[in-house]
């Protein structure tokens, strides 16, 4: 694997990550009206933005290449999610 497709890889886990992150607490901010977070939520945050990569890199999700066909990204993501 090139640098250049490893820095692809990092930034498509990362920004996954920070949206992930930003919905969380947007979804909580609406639901408590507040942002103090208690620990068994932070927890469940830290558990899913964990799993979510794990299953990421599992079913190829972050394998972009720049030749990559839609339907083939298009699978892997249904794939993930089902």
């Amino acid at each position: 694997m090139n640098i250049k497709a490893l820095k692809l890889r990092l930034l498509f886990s990362f920004g996954d990550v920070f949206h992930l992150t930003i919905a969380f607490l947007l979804a909580y901010r609406i639901t408590f009206f507040s942002l103090d977070i208690s620990d068994k939520y932070l927890f469940l945050l830290i558990i899913v933005n964990l799993s979510w990569l794990l299953i990421g890199f599992f079913f190829g999700l972050f394998d972009y290449e720049r030749a990559s066909r839609f339907e083939l990204v298009l699978s892997n993501l249904l794939k993930a999610v089902i």
